[in-house]
């Protein structure tokens, strides 16, 4: 399977091969065309400044949901939109409720690290009872512990496993 860069690249080159057919530009200026084209579909030529302007004009735009759909059949490489791609478990920890249950261990806690007493900084709150298991416990405040990220490796055992 070739990626999606490659194939974009690819029909341009083709579709500016049709537009330039039959133009009366001298050889030298269609090289310089295609040259540029090309690169440019690599993403080879493009200056901060330009990625700047196009992060800035992307600011609080949102992405219709069609749209979204298509960009996700086109990474799945699905002809048929079938939903995207994330898990119960993953939802759940973006969700407001969720990020409630942190605040309030947090502000129970807090905000200080119960292992090593580090009070403030970069904190996180850790499951006592494991997150995917115990669904009906992830939310409850006393199943939540704070932690530095230090300290909170030591005790997720999932992170033990990644380090």
């Amino acid at each position: 399977m070739t990626s999606g860069v490659y194939n974009r690249t690819e029909n341009n080159k083709k579709n500016l091969s049709k537009a330039l057919k039959g133009r009366r530009l001298s050889e030298s200026h269609k090289n310089k065309l295609k040259e540029v084209m090309s690169n440019a579909l690599k993403g080879h030529i493009v200056s901060d400044k330009t990625k700047d302007k196009i992060s800035q004009s992307h600011k609080g735009k949102t992405i219709p949901l069609e749209v979204r759909k298509k960009m996700s059949m086109s990474k799945t490489g699905d002809i048929q939109f079938t939903g995207f791609r994330m898990t119960e478990n993953h939802r759940a920890r973006g969700s407001t409720q969720y990020k409630e249950w942190r605040t309030k261990v947090f502000n129970r806690d807090e905000f200080t690290c119960q292992d090593c007493g580090k009070v403030g900084g970069y904190l996180e709150a850790h499951h006592i009872k494991d997150f995917a298991t115990y669904k009906e416990l992830r939310y409850d405040i006393n199943n939540g512990i704070t932690y530095c990220s230090k300290c909170h490796s030591k005790h997720d055992k999932y992170r033990k496993m990644s380090n």
